[in-house]
């Protein structure tokens, strides 16, 4: 009789862990798969087709009608730079899909340090999914999204 018991509780856990697993993915998709909305993402896009075509960082504030050549540090050139390539190569589409990926890992790295830390396959999801719900105004194609990775 235990025998038949463990095997059918070590079964309802695997289920349990899949679908709560399934449950962070299907939210991070659902937060996440969506067009462009922010307007900065143009900005971004600009100066990074710039750094593609002139081969330098952008160190002036190029855009501005101002003070053009005001110095301007530039945190911010390596995203840009993979915006423009990932846009001229895949569209605005592509964007869409890169940033849903970039969510997507977020959420997984968050549910797997919750459960090596011992958190149940549920709590790790619940929490993973609050979080993200937390979050889902961040969620855009800016440079911070990389940051959530690290």
């Amino acid at each position: 009789m235990m025998p038949t018991d463990v095997k059918w509780l070590e079964k309802n856990i695997k289920v349990g862990s899949a679908l709560s697993l399934s449950a962070v993915c299907g939210t991070a998709v659902l937060l996440s798969f969506y067009k462009v909305t922010t307007w900065d993402v143009f900005w971004h896009l600009k100066v990074g087709q710039v750094i593609l075509e002139t081969g330098r960082l952008v160190t002036t504030n190029l855009f501005s009608s101002v003070w053009s050549d005001y110095p301007w540090p530039n945190p911010e050139w390596l995203f840009q730079v993979l915006l423009a390539a990932l846009h001229g190569a895949a569209g605005w589409r592509g964007l869409t899909i890169a940033k849903t990926f970039v969510v997507l890992l977020f959420a997984l790295i968050l549910y797997a340090s919750i459960r090596t830390r011992g958190g149940r396959p549920v709590t790790a999801a619940a929490l993973a999914i609050i979080t993200l719900g937390a979050a889902q105004f961040r969620l855009t194609e800016r440079p911070h999204l990389f940051s959530y990775l690290f």
